[in-house]
């Protein structure tokens, strides 16, 4: 049993021959492609790959015992070369996985996360109150958590709209990192008179019971672009209406 790595500097169309037997062959350095030809001692080929990249391999049942490399460009190759029971489970290139909540933590440890609430109280009969986390900035918002609660049970939507409110009262909004700077997103509300506004575009909706808070998010989170708002309402007029909104600037 053994184990051996060769490789090579080559030309753009150069082909290299290695004299060098072996069962198993992998490809463990390339920053393009190549066509790979294995062969017994006669010549004949026994197995082959083309436009083969880094970490692909090849495992004939008979062996090999010569190797034939050609690269359609110029570039640096290395190759494994093991018998038996040798072999590799190297990755090609490196991989990093981050979860949500690491995710979350670095935004708020760059104090590039938010948490804000609004409330629109009440403006009487036939008006429909409405909150929104407004996009005024050239960052995206990725919304991770949206909480509605309305004074009254039923129907809260959840949609975007290109308009901005002018209303900024009753608002809170936080850095969640201590003396982080303020958002460039804004909260704001509006009664909207007559019928609830229909040139939303809609991303769905909650029941709620009075007083209730309920989340409203998918498996995904909310991605609000520049020039773009989040709003949120109740489908009852004459309505408090609150939301909390999280999210991150990037």
């Amino acid at each position: 049993m053994s184990l051996e790595i060769i490789g090579g500097t080559f030309t753009p169309g150069e082909v290299k021959t290695f004299m060098v037997s072996g069962r198993r062959f992998e490809l463990l350095d390339a920053t393009g492609p190549v066509d790979v030809f294995l062969m017994n001692r006669a010549g004949s080929a026994v197995s082959s790959m083309r436009q083969a990249e880094a970490s692909f391999f090849l495992e004939p049942d008979e062996g090999f015992e010569v190797i034939q490399v050609q690269s359609a460009t110029a570039q640096t190759v290395r190759m494994f070369i093991g018998s038996g029971d040798a072999g590799t489970r190297r990755a090609a290139g490196s991989v990093s996985i981050t979860s949500v909540a690491d995710m979350g933590k670095i935004a708020a440890l760059g104090g590039a996360a938010y948490r804000g609430t609004v409330l629109r109280a009440a403006a009487g009969a036939t008006f429909f109150g409405a909150v929104q986390l407004w996009n005024g900035g050239a960052k995206n918002l990725i919304v991770s958590s949206c909480k509605l609660a309305s004074s009254l049970a039923g129907q809260l939507v959840c949609g975007f709209q290109s308009s901005p409110y002018s209303q900024t009262g009753f608002t809170r909004v936080t850095n969640m990192r201590a003396g982080g700077a303020a958002p460039t997103a804004t909260l704001t509300h509006d009664p909207l008179g007559g019928l609830a506004p229909q040139t939303v575009s809609r991303l769905g909706l909650v029941l709620s019971a009075a007083n209730t808070p309920v989340e409203f998010i998918g498996a995904r989170p909310i991605v609000v672009t520049p020039g773009v708002g989040l709003i949120a309402w109740c489908e009852k007029d004459n309505a408090d209406v609150t939301a909390t909104f999280e999210w991150v600037e990037e």
